[in-house]
């Protein structure tokens, strides 16, 4: 009974999604450099594509997150390429802010001679995928343009001084299609195309085995999809948290679980943040019996 209870309340939730809520998702771009062929990360032209990407998807009102900026210390050092794995690896790394979609990038560069010169091809080419490394969708983005005699070192500067109208472009596609999924997840909630969501859930006097008690509960939720422990202490513990529930869903279904499991408790979040405060009692027990619904 109280699996089903879950259920419909996501249900019923999911019935007033708003198609705004899709904008708040927080998303990383990772250059995938594997093959040699591409354009290294580190590039000019990858820079380039980068920035005025981010700058899109950040107008279009996402959180973007500089990967810049959080693979320091996650990311093994060296100029070495990166594969899909190894991005992938730093994704799951990342846990704050928690990522919701995950770009991987990959940018090639081809000059070819023309009558007039050369004429330069720029792709930008991959994936959409969440943290885990689910498939969610591809693009790719192309644009040539004609210069003069141009080789080498010079195809990579020609084609970095035009990126950022590329990356732009890119922005804008990313953008219609993480709407487009968010479509259709709104409008098949048990479908297997819903974006997952990266929550972090604050848990605070709560002892060990309550912990492993609660932990066995949030398996069963409605939209589950994965979680791991960060941080564990005496009374305190920190989870990530992945779901296909929107936040106000979560919300909604965790207060509810902690009611049937006996605990009173102040549940509070912003975003995909949640504090779970345990209220205790003086002179009496503060988790009453499970009620029956």
């Amino acid at each position: 009974m109280k699996s089903v209870t879950y259920v419909l309340l996501a249900v019923i939730a999911m019935f007033a999604f708003s198609q705004n809520a899709w904008a708040t998702h927080t998303i990383m771009v990772l250059v995938e450099d594997g093959d040699k062929k591409s354009m290294h990360r580190n590039s000019r032209v990858n820079k380039a594509v980068i920035a005025a990407t981010n700058g899109e998807l950040s107008q279009s009102g996402f959180v973007v997150v500089d990967a810049s900026a959080v693979t320091a210390g996650i990311a093994k050092e060296g100029d070495y390429r990166r594969t899909r794995r190894d991005n992938l690896t730093i994704a799951k790394a990342v846990e704050r802010p928690p990522l919701d979609i995950v770009v991987l990038l990959t940018t090639y560069v081809h000059g070819r001679k023309s009558n007039i010169g050369t004429e330069i091809d720029v792709e930008l080419t991959g994936e959409l995928v969440n943290p885990t490394g689910n498939y969610l969708d591809n693009f790719k983005v192309q644009m040539s343009f004609q210069t003069g005699d141009c080789t080498g070192q010079c195809l990579s500067d020609a084609a970095a001084d035009n990126a950022a109208d590329l990356g732009h472009e890119l922005g804008y596609v990313l953008r219609q299609k993480i709407e487009e999924i968010g479509r259709k997840s709104s409008d098949a909630f048990a479908q297997d195309n819903r974006i997952e969501q990266g929550y972090t859930l604050r848990f605070e006097g709560f002892n060990n085995e309550e912990v492993l008690e609660v932990e066995r509960e949030l398996r069963v939720l409605d939209g589950y999809e994965d979680h791991k422990i960060i941080r564990w202490g005496n009374t305190r513990a920190e989870m990530y948290y992945l779901s296909t529930a929107d936040a106000d869903q979560l919300n909604g279904v965790i207060r509810r679980m902690l009611v049937e499991m006996g605990f009173k408790t102040r549940v509070s979040y912003m975003r995909r943040s949640f504090n779970i405060q345990r209220i205790t009692t003086r002179g009496g027990s503060d988790r009453s019996d499970r009620p029956n619904w």
